[in-house]
């Protein structure tokens, strides 16, 4: 009677492991910490990713784009258990001498796919301006229309904005003060609700208008500096030529924004012949605006909203520069922008990892 009562009890424990293991499975709460870590290391890569590229760029060197396409991720789980037993040599029960044991172990593995930016892909992304129109709407949402202009605009009607800065380091400082001007005015203006950029949707399609309003002296400046007409407020905005209907922007690509941005990236000292020395006539801060700075050390900093090391040198991003960390986002932004608007294009090889093979 006491075998079959144990080999019952056996039975039963076995059903129990097998039970737990399907429920642990199908738990939604086994998703979430998964799911939370994933965010977490993808976001971190993304933005590591991002600023090396900036710093290859202050030293001329070629720069590349991996972006994650998926993430696939199995579950399993092993099942074990174990069942003794053995006659005592005393007067104990039977039951007594028998022993059951079993374990349970989940394991995780993740499918990671990555598409290398290349070919027609990279040609848009990053080689295409971005559109004016666009980042003109940002202003709507929230985002300085100084930032956008002088980290994202070549040319607004006849104001240019620093040509020189969107390629390979020059050994002299570009004059852009008239665009800084004007950028600064906008911002004015932004912050007093004289800034309005509508949306009209006509036979010719969407069409995007600058309204500038008031009579200060910001507004002033800002209608003659882009050709306003007289007692004219709003002007549709274009990336073509045009004259006096119309407000021609040119947009920079993503490459000159990126390169724009490393002029400001500090490379230390020991690397003085790697880069191009800093200009005589000035600061390429003051370019960007005080808008953005890489810092660099030969340690990694415990301070830092996001830092990569490059040649042997740590680059980062103060945690407390909100300036430099509002840009920083602005251009993630822009990154994902890009790559939404180049989606109808053939997809390029991807590369499968799978950790551990």
């Amino acid at each position: 009677m006491g075998i079959r009562r144990a080999i019952a009890l056996g039975t039963s424990l076995a059903a129990a492991l097998a039970s737990t293991g399907c429920a642990t499975l199908q738990d939604p709460a086994t998703i979430q910490p998964d799911l939370l870590a994933y965010n977490e290391a993808i976001a971190v890569s993304q933005r590591e990713q991002l600023l090396l590229n900036i710093v290859r760029l202050r030293y001329r060197d070629t720069i590349s784009f991996i972006q994650i396409t998926g993430v696939t991720t199995s579950y399993s789980r092993s099942l074990g258990g174990d069942f003794a037993s053995g006659l005592g040599i005393d007067a104990g029960s039977f039951d007594e001498a028998l022993r059951f044991g079993g374990d349970s172990e989940r394991s995780v593995r993740p499918l990671v796919e990555y598409e290398p930016l290349q070919g027609p892909g990279y040609a848009f992304q990053l080689l295409s301006p971005i559109e004016p129109s666009s980042l003109f709407l940002l202003t709507q949402s929230g985002w300085s229309a100084e930032r956008l202009l002088l980290c994202c605009i070549a040319r607004v009607a006849e104001v240019e904005n620093a040509r020189a800065a969107a390629g390979p380091t020059p050994d002299f400082l570009p004059d852009n003060a008239a665009f800084r001007t004007l950028a600064a005015d906008l911002r004015r203006l932004q912050l007093d609700g004289g800034l309005i950029v509508d949306i009209y949707a006509g036979e010719a399609g969407r069409q995007v208008v600058l309204t500038i309003r008031g009579e200060t002296p910001a507004a002033v400046r800002v209608r003659t500096a882009l050709g306003f007409a007289p007692n004219a407020t709003s002007l549709p905005i274009t990336d073509q030529a045009a004259a006096g209907d119309a407000l021609t922007v040119r947009g920079r690509s993503l490459l000159g924004i990126l390169s724009a941005l490393s002029q400001t990236v500090e490379a230390p000292a020991a690397h003085a012949g790697l880069v191009t020395p800093a200009p005589a006539n000035g600061d390429w801060s003051t370019v960007i605006g005080g808008m953005f700075r890489v810092r660099s050390s030969s340690e990694r900093p415990a301070d830092s909203a996001v830092a990569v090391q490059y040649r042997g040198v740590w680059f980062w991003i103060d945690d407390g520069d909100l300036q430099s960390k509002s840009t920083f986002d602005l251009v993630s932004h822009l990154f994902a922008l890009q790559a939404a608007r180049g989606q109808a294009g053939a997809p390029d090889p991807l590369i499968v990892l799978s950790p551990g093979n």
